[in-house]
Protein backbone atom coordinates (compact mmCIF):
# COMPACT_ATOMS: atom_id res chain seq x y z
CA UNK A 1 0.00 0.00 0.00
CA UNK A 2 1.39 3.38 -1.01
CA UNK A 3 0.94 6.59 0.94
CA UNK A 4 1.19 10.29 0.22
CA UNK A 5 0.62 13.58 1.97
CA UNK A 6 -1.56 16.46 0.85
CA UNK A 7 0.09 19.82 1.40
CA UNK A 8 -3.09 20.98 3.18
CA UNK A 9 -1.15 21.01 6.45
CA UNK A 10 1.47 23.38 5.01
CA UNK A 11 -0.76 25.32 2.62
CA UNK A 12 -0.09 28.52 4.55
CA UNK A 13 3.63 28.22 3.78
CA UNK A 14 5.67 28.59 0.61
CA UNK A 15 6.16 25.07 -0.74
CA UNK A 16 9.87 25.68 -1.46
CA UNK A 17 10.56 26.29 2.24
CA UNK A 18 8.91 23.00 3.18
CA UNK A 19 10.76 20.63 0.84
CA UNK A 20 13.67 20.00 3.28
CA UNK A 21 11.21 19.16 6.07
CA UNK A 22 9.20 16.79 3.87
CA UNK A 23 12.44 15.11 2.83
CA UNK A 24 13.65 14.80 6.42
CA UNK A 25 10.49 12.94 7.41
CA UNK A 26 10.55 10.62 4.42
CA UNK A 27 7.56 11.97 2.48
CA UNK A 28 7.86 10.54 -1.04
CA UNK A 29 4.56 11.46 -2.69
CA UNK A 30 2.50 14.61 -2.28
CA UNK A 31 -0.73 16.20 -3.43
CA UNK A 32 -0.24 19.89 -4.04
CA UNK A 33 -2.94 22.40 -3.21
CA UNK A 34 -3.47 24.85 -6.08
CA UNK A 35 -3.10 27.93 -3.92
CA UNK A 36 -1.07 30.84 -5.34
CA UNK A 37 0.19 31.76 -1.87
CA UNK A 38 1.47 28.19 -1.50
CA UNK A 39 3.04 27.98 -4.95
CA UNK A 40 2.53 29.83 -8.22
CA UNK A 41 0.83 27.14 -10.25
CA UNK A 42 0.38 29.55 -13.18
CA UNK A 43 4.07 30.49 -13.38
CA UNK A 44 6.02 28.03 -15.54
CA UNK A 45 9.43 29.23 -14.32
CA UNK A 46 8.42 28.61 -10.70
CA UNK A 47 6.87 25.26 -11.63
CA UNK A 48 10.05 24.08 -13.37
CA UNK A 49 12.16 25.25 -10.43
CA UNK A 50 9.84 23.40 -8.05
CA UNK A 51 10.15 20.27 -10.16
CA UNK A 52 13.96 20.40 -9.92
CA UNK A 53 13.92 20.94 -6.15
CA UNK A 54 11.45 18.12 -5.57
CA UNK A 55 13.47 15.77 -7.78
CA UNK A 56 16.59 16.50 -5.72
CA UNK A 57 14.70 15.31 -2.65
CA UNK A 58 13.12 12.34 -4.44
CA UNK A 59 9.62 13.71 -3.83
CA UNK A 60 6.94 13.08 -6.46
CA UNK A 61 3.91 15.26 -7.10
CA UNK A 62 1.33 12.53 -7.56
CA UNK A 63 -1.81 14.68 -7.60
CA UNK A 64 -3.10 18.22 -7.36
CA UNK A 65 -6.23 19.64 -5.81
CA UNK A 66 -8.19 22.23 -7.77
CA UNK A 67 -8.08 25.89 -6.66
CA UNK A 68 -10.60 27.34 -4.22
CA UNK A 69 -11.97 30.87 -4.02
CA UNK A 70 -15.03 31.46 -6.24
CA UNK A 71 -14.24 28.35 -8.29
CA UNK A 72 -17.43 26.45 -9.07
CA UNK A 73 -17.90 24.55 -12.32
CA UNK A 74 -21.64 24.11 -11.67
CA UNK A 75 -22.52 27.81 -11.68
CA UNK A 76 -25.13 29.05 -14.14
CA UNK A 77 -23.28 32.33 -14.70
CA UNK A 78 -21.10 31.67 -17.74
CA UNK A 79 -18.31 33.99 -16.67
CA UNK A 80 -17.92 32.32 -13.28
CA UNK A 81 -18.16 28.83 -14.79
CA UNK A 82 -15.68 29.57 -17.58
CA UNK A 83 -13.24 31.23 -15.18
CA UNK A 84 -13.53 28.23 -12.86
CA UNK A 85 -12.71 25.82 -15.66
CA UNK A 86 -9.79 28.01 -16.75
CA UNK A 87 -8.27 28.04 -13.27
CA UNK A 88 -8.62 24.28 -12.93
CA UNK A 89 -6.96 23.83 -16.32
CA UNK A 90 -4.08 26.03 -15.13
CA UNK A 91 -3.66 23.69 -12.17
CA UNK A 92 -3.81 20.73 -14.55
CA UNK A 93 -1.07 22.19 -16.75
CA UNK A 94 1.10 22.66 -13.67
CA UNK A 95 0.43 19.07 -12.64
CA UNK A 96 1.41 17.77 -16.07
CA UNK A 97 4.61 19.85 -16.03
CA UNK A 98 5.45 18.40 -12.60
CA UNK A 99 4.93 14.85 -13.86
CA UNK A 100 1.78 14.18 -11.83
CA UNK A 101 -1.11 11.83 -12.51
CA UNK A 102 -4.37 12.84 -10.82
CA UNK A 103 -6.26 16.15 -10.90
CA UNK A 104 -8.80 16.31 -8.07
CA UNK A 105 -11.93 18.41 -8.58
CA UNK A 106 -15.24 19.16 -6.87
CA UNK A 107 -18.42 18.89 -8.91
CA UNK A 108 -19.74 22.09 -7.40
CA UNK A 109 -20.13 24.23 -4.32
CA UNK A 110 -23.12 24.64 -1.99
CA UNK A 111 -26.50 24.86 -3.69
CA UNK A 112 -30.19 25.20 -2.95
CA UNK A 113 -32.05 21.91 -3.37
CA UNK A 114 -34.52 23.31 -5.89
CA UNK A 115 -31.60 24.12 -8.21
CA UNK A 116 -29.76 20.81 -7.82
CA UNK A 117 -30.90 19.13 -11.04
CA UNK A 118 -29.88 22.09 -13.20
CA UNK A 119 -26.57 22.58 -11.42
CA UNK A 120 -25.72 18.88 -11.73
CA UNK A 121 -26.27 19.11 -15.50
CA UNK A 122 -23.96 22.11 -15.73
CA UNK A 123 -21.38 20.32 -13.61
CA UNK A 124 -21.47 17.32 -15.95
CA UNK A 125 -20.92 19.59 -18.97
CA UNK A 126 -17.95 21.20 -17.25
CA UNK A 127 -16.49 17.86 -16.21
CA UNK A 128 -16.72 16.58 -19.79
CA UNK A 129 -14.65 19.57 -20.90
CA UNK A 130 -12.14 18.96 -18.10
CA UNK A 131 -12.06 15.25 -18.94
CA UNK A 132 -11.12 16.01 -22.54
CA UNK A 133 -8.45 18.43 -21.34
CA UNK A 134 -7.01 15.83 -18.94
CA UNK A 135 -7.02 13.15 -21.62
CA UNK A 136 -4.90 15.41 -23.84
CA UNK A 137 -2.47 15.93 -20.97
CA UNK A 138 -2.37 12.25 -19.97
CA UNK A 139 -3.99 12.96 -16.61
CA UNK A 140 -6.77 11.27 -14.68
CA UNK A 141 -9.64 13.38 -13.39
CA UNK A 142 -10.82 12.42 -9.90
CA UNK A 143 -14.20 13.82 -8.84
CA UNK A 144 -14.27 14.19 -5.06
CA UNK A 145 -17.32 13.53 -2.91
CA UNK A 146 -18.25 16.72 -1.09
CA UNK A 147 -19.72 17.91 2.18
CA UNK A 148 -23.52 18.01 2.62
CA UNK A 149 -25.41 20.47 0.41
CA UNK A 150 -22.90 20.48 -2.43
CA UNK A 151 -22.76 18.79 -5.83
CA UNK A 152 -21.61 15.20 -5.36
CA UNK A 153 -22.37 14.99 -1.66
CA UNK A 154 -23.65 11.41 -1.90
CA UNK A 155 -21.96 8.38 -3.42
CA UNK A 156 -25.04 7.75 -5.55
CA UNK A 157 -24.91 11.24 -7.06
CA UNK A 158 -21.19 11.15 -7.70
CA UNK A 159 -21.49 7.76 -9.41
CA UNK A 160 -24.31 9.17 -11.55
CA UNK A 161 -22.05 12.08 -12.54
CA UNK A 162 -19.15 9.78 -13.40
CA UNK A 163 -21.47 7.62 -15.51
CA UNK A 164 -22.76 10.66 -17.41
CA UNK A 165 -19.26 12.03 -18.04
CA UNK A 166 -18.46 8.57 -19.41
CA UNK A 167 -14.71 8.79 -19.90
CA UNK A 168 -12.00 6.22 -19.21
CA UNK A 169 -9.80 8.80 -17.47
CA UNK A 170 -12.50 9.86 -14.97
CA UNK A 171 -13.16 8.28 -11.59
CA UNK A 172 -13.91 9.11 -7.98
CA UNK A 173 -11.75 10.54 -5.21
CA UNK A 174 -13.23 9.28 -1.96
CA UNK A 175 -12.75 11.78 0.86
CA UNK A 176 -13.23 9.80 4.06
CA UNK A 177 -13.66 12.93 6.16
CA UNK A 178 -16.43 14.28 3.93
CA UNK A 179 -18.36 11.02 3.78
CA UNK A 180 -18.06 10.47 7.53
CA UNK A 181 -20.02 13.68 8.19
CA UNK A 182 -23.16 12.24 6.59
CA UNK A 183 -22.43 8.65 5.64
CA UNK A 184 -20.25 5.62 6.22
CA UNK A 185 -16.76 5.35 4.67
CA UNK A 186 -16.82 1.54 4.55
CA UNK A 187 -20.16 1.50 2.72
CA UNK A 188 -18.81 4.10 0.31
CA UNK A 189 -15.87 1.86 -0.55
CA UNK A 190 -18.20 -1.05 -1.30
CA UNK A 191 -20.32 1.10 -3.63
CA UNK A 192 -17.41 2.71 -5.48
CA UNK A 193 -15.16 -0.29 -6.17
CA UNK A 194 -13.67 0.01 -9.68
CA UNK A 195 -14.72 3.68 -9.99
CA UNK A 196 -12.35 4.56 -7.14
CA UNK A 197 -9.07 6.04 -8.41
CA UNK A 198 -7.92 8.21 -5.50
CA UNK A 199 -8.50 8.48 -1.74
CA UNK A 200 -8.20 11.40 0.67
CA UNK A 201 -7.62 10.00 4.14
CA UNK A 202 -8.82 12.08 7.09
CA UNK A 203 -10.78 11.45 10.27
CA UNK A 204 -13.38 13.34 12.30
CA UNK A 205 -16.13 12.80 14.85
CA UNK A 206 -18.93 12.72 12.28
CA UNK A 207 -19.97 16.33 12.72
CA UNK A 208 -17.34 18.57 11.07
CA UNK A 209 -14.65 18.17 8.42
CA UNK A 210 -11.89 18.37 11.04
CA UNK A 211 -9.07 16.83 8.96
CA UNK A 212 -7.86 14.76 11.90
CA UNK A 213 -5.33 11.99 11.45
CA UNK A 214 -6.74 8.45 11.30
CA UNK A 215 -7.55 7.09 14.77
CA UNK A 216 -8.08 10.63 16.10
CA UNK A 217 -11.80 10.48 15.19
CA UNK A 218 -14.49 7.80 15.02
CA UNK A 219 -13.93 6.13 11.62
CA UNK A 220 -13.39 2.39 11.93
CA UNK A 221 -10.08 2.15 10.08
CA UNK A 222 -9.67 -1.58 10.65
CA UNK A 223 -12.90 -2.25 8.72
CA UNK A 224 -11.92 0.35 6.12
CA UNK A 225 -8.56 -1.31 5.47
CA UNK A 226 -10.22 -4.71 5.30
CA UNK A 227 -12.65 -3.62 2.58
CA UNK A 228 -9.89 -1.68 0.80
CA UNK A 229 -7.90 -4.91 0.53
CA UNK A 230 -10.92 -6.83 -0.76
CA UNK A 231 -11.68 -4.37 -3.58
CA UNK A 232 -8.00 -4.45 -4.62
CA UNK A 233 -7.51 -0.68 -4.64
CA UNK A 234 -4.33 0.21 -6.57
CA UNK A 235 -4.11 3.95 -5.93
CA UNK A 236 -2.54 6.10 -3.24
CA UNK A 237 -3.80 6.76 0.27
CA UNK A 238 -3.33 10.52 0.42
CA UNK A 239 -3.44 11.92 3.95
CA UNK A 240 -5.27 15.25 3.98
CA UNK A 241 -4.85 16.56 7.50
CA UNK A 242 -4.21 19.86 9.28
CA UNK A 243 -1.55 20.73 11.87
CA UNK A 244 -3.94 22.01 14.55
CA UNK A 245 -1.75 23.53 17.26
CA UNK A 246 1.29 21.39 16.42
CA UNK A 247 4.42 22.29 14.49
CA UNK A 248 4.99 20.82 11.03
CA UNK A 249 7.71 18.57 12.46
CA UNK A 250 5.48 17.26 15.25
CA UNK A 251 2.64 16.53 12.83
CA UNK A 252 4.96 14.78 10.36
CA UNK A 253 6.15 12.47 13.13
CA UNK A 254 2.50 11.53 13.69
CA UNK A 255 1.96 11.13 9.94
CA UNK A 256 4.79 8.60 9.82
CA UNK A 257 3.24 6.73 12.74
CA UNK A 258 -0.05 6.54 10.83
CA UNK A 259 1.73 5.23 7.73
CA UNK A 260 3.35 2.49 9.81
CA UNK A 261 0.06 1.58 11.48
CA UNK A 262 -1.76 1.38 8.14
CA UNK A 263 0.98 -0.88 6.80
CA UNK A 264 0.79 -3.08 9.89
CA UNK A 265 -3.02 -3.31 9.75
CA UNK A 266 -2.84 -4.21 6.04
CA UNK A 267 -0.47 -7.09 6.71
CA UNK A 268 -3.01 -8.58 9.14
CA UNK A 269 -5.61 -9.05 6.36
Amino acid sequence: MEFGLSTTMIEDKDIFSQIPILFEYGIKKIELRANLKHFEYNNYKKIDLLSKELNKSDIMVYSMHMPFGNVDISRQEKQIRNNSILRIKEAGLALQRLGGKVLVVHGGAKIENDKREKRVKISIQSLKELSDFCAEKNLNLAIENTLPGRIGDTIEEILYIVKKVNSSNVGVCLDTGHINVHGEPVDALKKLREQLIHIHIADNLGENDDHFLPWEGNINWEKFINVLSKINYKGILMLEVVRNEKSVEERLKQVNSVFRRFSSETLDF
